[in-house]
């Protein structure tokens, strides 16, 4: 009833065969060279995210290697805007989640390329209809987060 979640599960937490297990990732992430084998796509997200960078209704876009914080700026906590966001991106069959509203892209290393145009552009569609569904009003509105 709060609208409180939590949003930090921790997968490993110190837990034995947990720990081992991301031990022998890191093994085949160094024997697969898995991170340079990754460049190209992380290249590509950041080439795919340009346009929706310099949507009105994204206020910053942020990230590291491929994972990515699209953030929608400061709105009434009421709106929910961020999970709007991912309600719509269901719709149009993407699972994406908020962070508050901030929307998190971290797809499977493995994604192809043109499953990965297909998800940005399945977010970039999500944004604007929950912004166009919050917002309708008559009169417009600044929706981008004051600098």
């Amino acid at each position: 009833d709060e609208g409180r979640t939590f949003f930090h599960g921790h997968t490993f937490t110190g837990n034995p065969l947990g720990c081992a297990a991301a031990l022998a990732s890191i093994e085949v992430f160094r024997r697969e060279q898995t991170l340079v084998r990754l460049q190209p796509k992380i290249r590509l997200l950041g080439e795919l995210l340009a346009p929706v960078a310099a949507m009105d209704e994204a206020a910053e876009i942020r990230g590291r290697g491929f994972m990515v914080g699209i953030d929608l700026g400061d709105h009434d906590p009421a709106l929910a805007l961020g999970h709007q966001v991912t309600l719509a991106a269901r719709e149009r069959g993407a699972i994406i989640r908020p962070l508050g509203d901030t929307v998190v892209l971290m797809p499977p290393l493995a994604i192809s390329k043109a499953d990965l145009a297909r998800l940005v552009e399945i977010t970039a569609d999500s944004i604007r209809a929950a912004y166009a569904s919050a917002y309708r009003r008559d009169e417009p509105v600044e929706l981008r987060a004051a600098a």
